[in-house]
């Protein structure tokens, strides 16, 4: 698994290409963590080349919309219909900080909307 580290319109993305599985989860949890420290509580994931998310990569999605709160949202861009139906089962779909975009135009407008 690799992660690219950009940003859109100021809003940390991280582009997950390959598996995140319980054993890789941690690295996904590490980027996360420092896209976060210069950010104002928004963070996009661009999940379109990840091929497999398991509940390493479901907990971290999970408590990085905990640490968010209610003061921003994480959004997960390009998601294939199976990882969806897991982030659905869990209850993210319904949180008001978790979003979902088709595309990266979708996401851009929401990061520079206020």
């Amino acid at each position: 698994m690799d992660i690219l580290e950009t940003t859109l319109h100021g809003v940390p993305l991280l582009t997950v290409v390959g598996a995140v599985d319980q054993a890789i989860g941690s690295q996904l949890a590490e980027a996360t963590e420092r896209a976060m420290i210069s950010c104002d509580h928004r963070i996009l994931l661009d999940l379109e080349r990840c091929a497999y998310l398991d509940s390493g990569g479901l907990n971290t999605i999970i408590g990085l919309v905990g640490r968010v709160g209610p003061l921003g949202w994480v959004g997960v861009i390009h998601c294939s219909a199976m990882v969806l139906r897991l982030l659905e089962l869990v209850g993210l779909t319904a949180s008001g900080s978790f979003r979902v975009f088709e595309t990266l135009d979708e996401a851009g407008a929401a990061a520079t909307a206020i």
